[in-house]
């Protein structure tokens, strides 16, 4: 189903609506990044257990790593 061609009245208000949605997407990317910066998640967020004791190794080789289950 192709969709219809906009009129030349709709697509001022078409534009705009999309650089309102982008504008939203913006500032909701902004808000999470602040609220995982002032949570200390900036990385753990995604970092398996594996990777966190890999790097901890890189780290400090002289330390023995404990897996916690």
């Amino acid at each position: 189903m192709t969709e219809k061609i906009p009129t030349p009245a709709e697509v001022p208000a078409r534009l705009r609506a999309a650089a309102e949605r982008a504008q939203e997407v913006d500032r909701v990317k902004r808000v999470r990044q602040r609220r995982r910066a002032r949570r200390g998640a900036r990385i753990t967020t995604h970092i398996t257990d594996e990777t966190a004791a890999a790097l901890a190794k890189l780290a400090r080789p002289d330390v023995p790593t404990e897996r916690k289950n």
